[in-house]
């Protein structure tokens, strides 16, 4: 599976499940932050924040550290 497909279903599935679990809190906080008429009120953009940071992380990630094999160093070459 390529990684930038991983990543997006990973942060989701782990946004999913704090906002599955915290539905009522993150509501009433949505609407105390942004009022009752803003546009980030629905819990349910916290699942689409996760698959974005999810993504922009393990780009920075894979960027600096390598992929696969790349992230292992030979130990006779030190």
């Amino acid at each position: 599976m390529p990684w930038w497909f991983l990543v997006v279903v990973l942060g989701a599935w782990l946004n999913f499940a704090i906002r599955f679990f915290t539905l009522d809190i993150m509501s009433a906080m949505l609407t105390s932050t942004f009022g009752p008429n803003g546009f980030f009120l629905s819990p349910h953009w916290f699942v689409l924040e996760g698959a974005a940071f999810g993504l922009l992380i393990d780009y920075v990630a894979t960027k600096f550290g390598g992929e696969g094999k790349q992230t292992m160093h030979d130990q006779s070459e030190s």
